[in-house]
């Protein structure tokens, strides 16, 4: 199969680890490639940033895991399904790692500087995938971001995209854009081996309307994705078609809180989620799903 399917489980677990870890019994079920969680250390910090209204600042406090789920949950997966984890704040980058095969930036926080940063130099050889609202070349990503790595796997793109920083304060990689198009090219041979753009509409539910698949048809040299929020059962499968060969879309429980933030309409109950990832492997049958370069072979679950 060639596409990658990620169950979300987001905060449907009601802050319960035996919840959370049925949600991974329910994304295994489902024939999902991987089942996520998202984790971030300090609610304060994370509400701060995202500069939100202050109810939300106690839901990220009601549904902040602990950080001995990670462990609890990975040992849970086991070798049925990969673990991944959303990465919120900087320091979270290294809590993380030891427990995922690849990293996930959400779209809320796909400019924040200084936690792309953290997040790339973690990752080291490991695949980044990066939600947006609207699907945009890496370089430009780069450019928008005015992203500082330091010295990883990305070194020999960046010394071609990137000039040295000699002084104190920019001892780092900076970005000094010269030419578009050889960006580009650059850009686009590099992150293929590595690096997913993941098409998202940050409403929840996202209406239908409001979805604009032709986003992801946008690139064809390196993978791209999809994360669903419209709670629609054909959704997935028409992403694929359209070129998506990521897929990462929300489940919850009969019982998740009806008050949960995350257990809302673009969330899909057990035996729906299992018909929603049916449906996408129905896609991958017919032809779709089969543009996945063999260099991403490796980054699979099961041949990591």
């Amino acid at each position: 199969m060639s596409v990658f399917v990620i169950g979300e489980m987001a905060s449907a677990h009601d802050g319960d680890v035996d919840k959370a870890k049925r949600l991974v019994d329910v994304a295994v079920a489902a024939g999902c490639d991987a089942v996520k969680v998202q984790f971030w250390s300090d609610a304060d910090q994370l509400a701060d940033r995202r500069k939100v209204p202050l109810y939300y600042r106690d839901i990220y406090k009601k549904y902040q895991i602990p950080v001995e789920w990670l462990a609890i949950l990975k040992r849970h997966c086991g070798d049925r399904i990969e673990f991944m984890a959303t990465c919120f704040l900087p320091q979270d980058a290294n809590v993380i790692s030891p427990f995922v095969k690849r990293f996930k930036v959400s779209a809320f926080e796909a400019q924040a500087n200084d936690l792309l940063r953290a997040v790339f130099v973690e990752a080291k050889h490991r695949q980044v995938i990066i939600s947006v609202n609207q699907m945009m070349p890496m370089s430009d990503l780069i450019k928008s971001n005015q992203m500082i790595m330091t010295a990883t796997t990305h070194q020999r793109m960046f010394r071609k995209f990137f000039k040295w920083g000699s002084d104190a304060k920019h001892s780092d990689w900076q970005w000094q854009h010269r030419d578009t198009s050889r960006a580009q090219s650059i850009a686009d041979a590099t992150f293929s081996k590595t690096e997913v753009l993941m098409y998202c509409v940050s409403e929840y539910p996202a209406t239908l309307a409001s979805v604009d698949l032709s986003q992801i048809r946008k690139y064809s040299a390196w993978p791209v994705g999809f994360s669903d929020h419209t709670g629609d059962l054909a959704m997935g499968a028409f992403a694929v078609c359209a070129g998506a060969t990521y897929i990462e879309a929300h489940m919850k429980l009969v019982n998740t809180d009806a008050l949960n933030p995350d257990g809302g309409p673009f969330a899909h109950l057990p035996r729906a989620f299992k018909q929603y990832v049916k449906n996408i492997r129905k896609a991958e049958s017919v032809g779709y799903g089969e543009t996945l370069p063999a260099s991403m072979h490796k980054y699979r679950v099961m041949t990591p």
